[in-house]
């Protein structure tokens, strides 16, 4: 896999310039590279009656990226700002226009050797940034609707992720029409109490994802802390980030 994604719109394809930003920043999340995604827009264009369709005369293209903190991608924009007609953002996500396909190549192939000369292979390794370690017997309704005050959560406002380890897999259930949503019921025991404190963890569109896992495995589970309020009834829930087993 190349150091930095690119994915440019076919030549009979235009995608919605509002989400391409949204669509980068998945990618980059899901493979953990700096993502370009470039959409065309259509300036001039001539109606063949053989068709009956509209033909592009005059193409133009905009692109939204994300990055990962490895990559400043502005930075690397800037220093092919000569192939680029409009550019603006920050190290972790960038915005910009070009008038012409052989342009476009000359800036992709630009910023792709930049991507390729300064990002080693062994830096590109998915990390989580864990903002605390949790334990059950802390997590209680108050906490959750505390830290849900930090919202909205954004770009520059990243919701808190927390971590638990050696939790006890209680029960599991897979939920939605094709069963691609699951939730765990995860307990932890209080040594102080000797007693035990359990939540449900869900994952939505992650039953995949775990279906290795089995009631009985104990495992260190990376999560937000959210509130469920379901039919008037309010309690904290775990929306799962990653798991592994407990070593």
């Amino acid at each position: 896999m190349p150091n930095l994604i690119v994915g440019v719109a076919g030549e009979d394809q235009i995608w919605n310039e509002g989400v391409i930003g949204l669509v980068a920043g998945k990618i980059a999340e899901r493979y953990y590279r700096p993502t370009l995604i470039i959409t065309r827009l259509i300036e001039e264009a001539e109606f063949d009656p053989a068709t009956k369709k509209l033909v592009p005369k005059k193409v133009a293209f905009k692109g939204s990226g994300r990055s990962v903190e490895e990559f400043n991608l502005i930075h690397a924009v800037e220093n092919c700002a000569n192939n680029l007609d409009k550019f603006g953002g920050h190290p972790m996500a960038c915005g910009f226009s070009v008038k012409s396909e052989a342009t476009l190549n000359k800036f992709i192939a630009q910023i792709q050797k930049m991507a390729e000369e300064g990002i080693t292979k062994t830096a590109l390794v998915p990390k989580l940034k864990i903002e605390a370690i949790l334990d059950f017997s802390t997590i209680n309704l108050e906490l959750a609707d505390t830290i849900n005050k930090l919202a909205p959560y954004g770009q520059n406002n990243q919701q808190p992720r927390f971590v638990s380890y050696d939790l006890r897999i209680d029960d599991i259930t897979t939920m939605g029409f094709e069963n691609q949503h699951i939730k765990i019921r995860v307990s932890q025991l209080d040594p102080s109490t000797k007693n035990a404190r359990s939540f449900w963890a869900l994952a939505f569109g992650g039953a995949n994802n775990y279906k290795e896992y089995k009631i009985g495995d104990r495992i260190d589970l990376v999560y937000h802390l959210e509130v469920n309020d379901f039919n008037g009834r309010r309690e904290p829930q775990l929306k799962m980030i990653d798991i592994k087993k407990y070593e």
